[in-house]
């Protein structure tokens, strides 16, 4: 009794393991063929590994990459092949990390100068791991886009957004990014207009008052000195641009401060630069982070300058 109770528990195991197997490799191949497009993803951190891991495994081709923080993440290159290495929460220096670590060769790495962090390493070290890299260069189910459970979050996701299609209501408030008065100024009061827009941009006043620590900052300068020697021995040009935030931020302490110390570092007139814009054109939601029109608008407009630049 014992024995059969034995072998049949065998039998179920084994039965498991293969369908297992079947269900397996039957899943990778779907995906391998498909390639299904997933747009919606269950977190922030998430979104990012999954730009990275395509970036990584399916783009690293791309002749024009853009690194950045949160700022440059909706930002896109419109008739050019690119793509957006531009984090949530993250930063430029992230970005570049993953181009010289992954040793891809783009043409061209457009770098947003808003955010100067130091580079998130237990981020690049885990998205890099030697053994991690070949199991998913070849089984695209450990990607973290093909995950069963991230499918059927995008699919979910999907079908909710077509019950709602009907209702199409604007994610948010925008502001302006340029003066409607040129005497007007902005205070912590900030006109007594109680609304969610003006409250996130009095908190960026207040940080924006902030300078950072000198010494961090020049460590850091120069890591990000070494990391474009990098670049240009692989022929890698490096194009510099700040993304436009709320005029009367501009030339706060902070980022005046870091705009100066980019300038000194990277000198203008053997450094590519974008010009900076301040423009009416411009809006945001929270004083920093460019509404979809705006964000849109800036897309094309740097994409033109990119165009004019190689025609030279």
């Amino acid at each position: 009794m014992n024995l059969f109770t034995f072998n049949s528990n065998q039998s179920i195991a084994c039965k498991s393991i293969i369908i297992f197997i079947i269900l397996f490799i039957t899943y990778n191949l779907i995906l391998l063929l498909l390639k299904p497009s997933i747009t919606t993803t269950m977190n922030q951190w998430q979104s990012n590994v999954i730009a990275a891991e395509e970036y990584i495994y399916e783009n690293k081709n791309c002749p024009y990459v853009i690194v950045g923080s949160s700022l440059s993440a909706t930002i896109d290159l419109p008739g050019l092949d690119y793509w957006n290495l531009a984090f949530a929460g993250g930063n430029s220096m992230t970005g570049l990390d993953i181009i010289i670590k992954s040793n891809a060769t783009p043409k061209y790495v457009l770098y947003e100068t808003n955010v100067f962090q130091k580079p998130d390493n237990n981020f690049t070290k885990d998205l890099l791991s030697p053994i991690l890299w070949k199991i998913k260069s070849s089984i695209p189910s450990f990607r973290k886009k093909y995950q069963p459970l991230n499918i059927m979050f995008y699919l979910l996701d999907s079908f909710a957004r077509r019950l709602k299609s009907a209702t199409n209501k604007p994610a948010g408030q925008s502001i302006n990014a340029a003066p409607s008065n040129e005497n007007k100024t902005l205070t912590p009061e900030l006109n007594s207009q109680d609304s969610l827009t003006e409250i996130l941009i009095h908190k960026q006043f207040e940080d924006y008052q902030k300078l950072p620590d000198e010494k961090a900052n020049e460590l850091l300068f120069s890591k990000l000195k070494d990391a474009i020697n990098i670049l240009k021995e692989r022929n890698i040009k490096v194009i510099f641009f700040e993304m436009p935030i709320h005029y009367e931020l501009v030339d706060l302490p902070y980022p005046k401060h870091l705009r100066e110390k980019f300038f000194e570092n990277f000198p203008k007139d053997n450094h590519i630069w974008l010009d900076h814009r301040v423009d009416k054109k411009y809006k945001s939601i929270d004083g920093v982070h460019l509404d979809p029109p705006s964000a849109h608008q800036f897309s094309r407009e740097i994409a033109q300058d990119v165009n004019k630049m190689i025609e030279k």
